[in-house]
């Protein structure tokens, strides 16, 4: 990717700046005004206008006295609120969408916006990937779709320029393309680093052309306490989750067992391992297992230590068993190595320990194991 104004500057990493980008075009060029409006369902009526991180006076039970949207179209004409909420390079804060669809927060963007009436209010979720908003009253709006606002016929204005960098740092991120076979892993991971693609967006275009066979699978990051920045990528069959506690009383069927690949991305560390999971069934940190009926922690320890003795008998030769809060099992993957060995290892390790796994829960079905 050439050089952009946005790295120069030193706001290519600010949130915000795409925030007020997204605002200014919004304000000064028609075309991808009434682009983005289409995109959000409504018409360009004319009186739209914008506001961005408006300080939204509210009355809370819980002590909070103000909300912080990211962006705010209204049309007072017609009676329209568009709210925004940018997630670009951060998550949701904590019940941030739930929040900002109350009715406390709807009472507070009214009197903001000095509107008379109840206008219709809709609420959009800005996001680079598939990232779900916890409130169902935000819809999904992807930065492939920001992308496809922006025309491509720009000219040399100072807006022009910073719209078409913005849709080529889209684009760069969309079309990333996964490792050649002889690629060394961790070179493509900070070659690729750059503009919008970080090392989450490497990580999953590679975890999506490495199995060979169908699994369920969830990316994320590891929320450990003292952990820098670990993806990761969990892999599982739907039979190899169990029933939720606390609807399901017999707790040693609250189970969740799963591969998962991290990718510790800190300097000092750059390692790529494969682990064996058991936990929970939802997952639950240690502190909240402590807080659970004794019965239960009993019951679940001696669930799982039961799956932990039959894998350390059972497994495949080149998996490393030890047991710790989360893992059973793992596989630390060299430096150095080439995706087409990765992928190789990967799936020689899953598909074996993978059929571990199935006998074992087969055997806890027929009351054998």
């Amino acid at each position: 990717m050439k050089e952009h104004i946005f790295d120069i500057l030193g706001i290519g990493s600010r949130e915000d700046s795409y925030t007020n980008l997204i605002a200014y075009a919004f304000k000064h060029f028609p075309e991808f005004k009434q682009n983005i409006l289409t995109k959000l369902g409504e018409q360009d009526y004319g009186d739209w206008k914008v506001c961005i991180r408006p300080q939204i006076p509210i009355k809370s039970g819980r002590g909070r006295k103000k909300d912080v949207p990211d962006l705010i179209l209204f049309s007072k004409e017609k009676q329209k609120v568009i709210l925004i909420e940018n997630k670009l390079f951060s998550l949701e804060g904590w019940e941030q969408t739930e929040r900002y669809a109350s009715d406390e927060f709807k009472r507070g963007l009214i009197n903001f916006l000095n509107f008379d009436t109840t206008p219709e209010i809709k609420y959009f979720f800005l996001t680079l990937d598939d990232t779900k908003p916890c409130s169902p009253s935000f819809k999904t709006l992807s930065y492939s779709e920001i992308s496809e606002c922006i025309p491509n016929d720009l000219n040399n204005s100072k807006l022009d320029i910073l719209l078409k960098e913005l849709k080529e740092r889209i684009d760069e991120y969309y079309n990333l393309q996964p490792p050649e076979e002889n690629e060394i892993v961790l070179d493509y991971s900070i070659k690729n680093v750059s503009g919008l693609v970080n090392e989450y967006r490497t990580f999953k275009i590679l975890t999506d052309n490495l199995l060979d066979r169908q699994f369920l699978k969830e990316l994320g990051i590891t929320k450990n306490r003292g952990n820098f920045y670990i993806p990761y990528c969990s892999w599982y069959k739907e039979k190899w989750r169990g029933k939720e506690y606390p609807k399901e009383k017999d707790v040693s069927k609250c189970f969740d067992i799963h591969f998962e690949l991290q990718w510790d991305t800190r300097e000092e560390q750059e390692n790529l391992t494969l682990f064996l999971h058991y936990h929970t069934y939802p997952y639950m940190t240690q502190k909240e297992l402590k807080e659970v009926e004794e019965y239960f922690v009993e019951k679940y320890q001696k669930a799982r230590d039961k799956f932990y003795n039959y894998i350390k008998e059972q497994s495949p030769p080149e998996w490393n068993i030890r047991k710790a809060f989360l893992r059973i099992a793992y596989y630390t993957f060299d430096k150095e190595i080439q995706f087409g060995e990765l992928k190789e290892k990967v799936n020689t390790l899953i598909e074996n320990m993978t059929n571990v796994i199935d006998v074992y829960l087969n055997g806890i079905a027929d009351n054998t194991a």
